[in-house]
Formats: structure tokens, sequence, C-alpha cells
């Protein structure tokens, strides 16, 4: 069961589609390829779940909601993104992290 929903992670990801930052700028891509910490009740949880750990160059403020589908949710705040993925246990889990500084 962790290979399929991993593979579900991977394909949610690929639909939602992954920021990438502008040129010049460096960044920090984290793939928890359904690994992610949680299985929260709601995205907003999942989202609140990573900017608690302050992640460095990832912003700490004006998170908004940029794509929704049935099994996942982007945020993001400029060039950053955090990709929250729908379990097939109907909890939430964090798929990736992009930050750009």
């Amino acid at each position: 069961m962790r290979v399929s929903g991993t593979a579900a992670v991977i394909a949610c990801l690929g639909v939602l589609g992954v920021s990438a930052c502008s040129h010049g700028q460096s960044c920090s891509v984290t793939d928890y390829g359904g690994a992610g910490a949680g299985d929260f009740t709601t995205p907003q949880q999942a989202l609140r779940s990573v900017l608690a750990t302050h992640p460095k160059w990832l912003s700490g403020h004006a998170w908004v909601e940029a794509e929704h589908a049935a099994h996942g949710v982007t945020y993001r705040s400029g060039n950053d993104s955090i990709e929250v993925v729908k379990t097939s246990g109907g909890g939430w889990i964090v798929g990736g992290v992009t930050a750009c500084q």
C-alpha cells in the first residue's frame, strides 16, 4: 500500500505542478514522496505544520491557495510553494516544498 500511496503523491504533484524559482534565484526543494509529516484533518493544518518548522528561505507570511484539485492543494507565497496531498485514508500530508532565496 505504501508504494501506491507514493505513486499517488507523485502523480498528484505532477497534476498540480511544482513551482520553479525565478531566473537567478537559489532554491531548496524538498520532496516528501508520501512520507510527509502528518495525516492532518485539513490541508491548512498540513501547511501550518511546515511553516511552524521555519525552513530556510521559506516565506513566513502571505500564503494563498493557488491550486486545488480533488487530491491536492498547492499554496504559494511569491515563488515559494507547498504541495499538500490527500491520502487514501482521507487525511492530508505534505507532498513537497519549494523555497526560493
